[in-house]
């Protein structure tokens, strides 16, 4: 009987290590990497400079668009080119988005907008120190 409780103990220790082995562990949420920043200094050296800045009775909001426009581009050859534009400066943000994809000839004739998608990151500040920031269209969360 013993015995018997030792396979079975084996046996449920088998199945919970083998169903609890994901393929992918998170590393640092998308909480714990926002709230990593207290200070301006460390946000413009993770983001760079903001693309805007607003005072509001003592506080000051810094935004960093990350906004990203498909735009078609038809070719007079009938080929096309896509090109991926990215809210704000782009060389100056740590996650730039842009870039060609091209599937064509450079003629262009007309362009026309695939698709948008809103997103940013904002920061509060009272002083120097970050009080509160939203993110909106972006995750953050690291993975190994």
């Amino acid at each position: 009987m013993k015995i018997w409780w030792i396979v079975v103990g084996i046996w449920i220790l088998y199945l919970i290590f083998n169903s609890a082995s994901p393929s992918e562990v998170v590393v640092i949420t998308h909480e714990a990497f926002m709230n990593k920043f207290k200070t301006k200094n460390e946000v413009i050296k993770e983001f760079g400079l903001p693309d805007s800045k607003k005072e509001l009775n003592g506080y000051e909001e810094w935004l960093f668009k990350k906004d990203k426009v498909i735009i078609r581009n038809k070719s007079k050859s009938g080929g096309s080119q896509n090109l991926t534009l990215g809210g704000g400066a782009l060389l100056k943000n740590k996650y730039p988005i842009g870039g060609f994809n091209t599937s064509g000839s450079n003629f262009e004739d007309e362009n026309e907008t695939i698709r948008e998608e809103r997103s940013f990151v904002k920061f509060i500040f009272e002083n120097d120190k970050v009080i509160k920031w939203e993110t909106v269209g972006l995750d953050f969360t690291k993975t190994s």
